[in-house]
């Protein structure tokens, strides 16, 4: 039971008395003593708590005057709904505050050479930086397809206000599931994706650099390749790749 209190407060955000008492409702506790009882909350507490609980939409109040917990499945879709809500309202900050700074510091560029990343966000970070500079862009994802869709995601929502400028393509090997949000979200982006048996690994190929991508373990890394020799030979590659080894995405997966 403290274990399951425990994933209560962190993924619902509950304090400890909101955890026990939410689950004693759940349990039938059919008043104020009764709830007191079976939660541990003290009895002077119970109606300051379950109040709490009532604005954070894990319960209603009946008419006799009790509160009734909804269903873990239906608070579950709340506390969801919140989380993307807040996770667009701090990437509209996030935008905000780097347009800012585009138009306020005069940002001194450095001559790249090899970089070694870790981590996605180092990722997210290179490829952004990348694809601001690039007119035309691929994405290969292999073994990676569930990190990559992370990794796309946050690119894609990076360059929004870019994307009518540039040609993106994502080449997804053979066989791999992409959910139909995803797919949606690409098209709307005006991202063209097919399948291929040809693609062997995580890449990102642009106008002058290349970014290659492994997952070792629960870690991924990158290494990030400047040079517009490189990325144009691959790119010639990759469109014989998308011409002839390649199939529409269904609509249906």
């Amino acid at each position: 039971m403290e274990r399951l209190i425990d994933q209560l407060k962190k993924a619902m955000n509950l304090t400890t008395y909101e955890a026990k008492l939410y689950l004693a409702l759940l349990e039938g506790a059919e008043n104020p003593r009764d709830a007191s009882i079976k939660s541990g909350v003290p009895l002077p507490r119970i109606y300051d708590v379950v109040k709490m609980l009532e604005v954070k939409g894990f319960v209603v109040q009946e008419p006799g005057g009790w509160y009734r917990p909804l269903p873990p499945r239906a608070v579950a879709a709340s506390v969801l709904a919140k989380i993307e809500e807040d996770a667009r309202r701090q990437a509209l900050l996030v935008n905000e505050a780097i347009k800012n700074i585009e138009k306020i510091v005069q940002v001194k560029k450095a001559e790249q050479g090899i970089t070694h990343l870790r981590g996605i966000y180092s990722l997210v970070s290179v490829a952004v930086e990348v694809a601001t500079e690039s007119r035309f862009i691929y994405f290969t994802a292999f073994k990676a397809v569930k990190r990559a869709r992370e990794l796309a995601r946050s690119i894609v929502v990076s360059l929004s206000d870019l994307l009518p400028y540039k040609k993106i393509r994502v080449l997804v090997r053979d066989g791999a599931s992409i959910p139909k949000e995803d797919l949606d979200l690409l098209e709307n982006m005006g991202i063209e994706v097919r399948y291929s048996p040809c693609v062997y690994t995580d890449m990102m190929v642009a106008d002058k650099s290349v970014i290659i991508g492994y997952v070792v373990g629960d870690d991924v890394y990158g290494i990030s390749i400047p040079g517009e020799d490189l990325a144009g030979e691959l790119k010639s590659q990759l469109d014989v790749i998308w011409e002839k080894c390649t199939k529409e995405i269904s609509r249906g997966e």
